[in-house]
């Protein structure tokens, strides 16, 4: 495809790497795709977009890189492409008055996300994490105490929002029993069931899932009191932010052996 404002072939600069399918997409429209994966200063941005259609890039490594200055070298840009729910990496005053339109990709990492943590349940469940260790130390342990098969259990969302409620599908394919608490009203999706207070939800579940938002609000959200509530022996599986929980309560939880397992991302 040909740029309506050069009669030159659209050329594409990647700032961090792109999945395999968008990269043939663009391919078969025979656009020029270059990529630069290294850290760029913003004087080196400044050489080199000048030569670019469209830019894309993603949060990792390169927030805030498209500077006031970056973008007022950028004469043949026409959008620019973020691969992520936010957009901190734009100057967007700037795009707006050069009239280049900003795309972001705010579901993009939600179904990946999910999947993670239904692998950290199986994971910490099965024990598979402590088997691999020992084994890594020559030791073979052929135990299966409290090791369970996670069907029938019942595994709390905290926040059911895009990841919470992703997580909850997944979870129900598993034959897990799914409930949830979220400070909103939010539809069910399949047999999730909602709860009325994270008390009630902290005392039913074999697992609970944290995918909550950062906030002032949910800073320490679980802590020793919240630990404690929760049923003896089962697991704590934190993919939001790392101030969601207290790491000292938790860590005093597993040594005591009131919870079998924790995932934190």
């Amino acid at each position: 495809m040909l740029s309506p404002n050069f009669g030159q072939p659209i050329r594409v600069l990647l700032l961090d790497p792109l999945p395999l399918p968008a990269l043939r997409t663009f391919e078969a429209a025979h656009y020029e795709v270059d990529s630069h994966f290294e850290d760029l200063s913003e004087a080196d941005l400044v050489r080199k977009i000048g030569d670019y259609n469209v830019v894309v890039l993603e949060r990792t490594k390169t927030e805030g890189i498209l500077t006031d200055e970056v973008l007022r070298s950028a004469h043949r840009l026409l959008a620019i492409g973020v691969l992520s729910d936010t957009s901190e990496q734009v100057h967007w005053a700037t795009a707006r008055s050069m009239g280049i339109p900003v795309f972001t990709a705010p579901y993009q990492r939600y179904y990946s996300a999910a999947e993670m943590i239904i692998s950290s349940i199986v994971l910490l469940s099965r024990q598979v994490l402590d088997r691999s260790k020992e084994c890594h130390k020559g030791e073979w342990q052929k135990t299966a105490t409290h090791c369970h098969e996670v069907r029938g259990k019942t595994l709390g969302i905290v926040g059911y929002g895009h990841v919470g409620s992703q997580v909850g599908v997944l979870a129900e394919a598993l034959s897990l029993k799914v409930i949830f608490y979220d400070s909103v009203a939010l539809m069910p999706i399949g047999r999730a069931q909602p709860v009325d207070s994270l008390d009630a939800l902290l005392a039913q579940s074999d697992f609970v899932a944290l995918n909550v938002p950062a906030s002032p609000d949910n800073v320490k959200m679980i802590g020793k009191e919240q630990l404690e509530k929760m049923k003896e022996g089962s697991y704590l599986i934190n993919a939001s932010f790392g101030e969601a929980v207290d790491l000292e309560a938790l860590s005093e939880s597993l040594t005591s052996s009131h919870l079998y397992g924790a995932a934190i991302d």
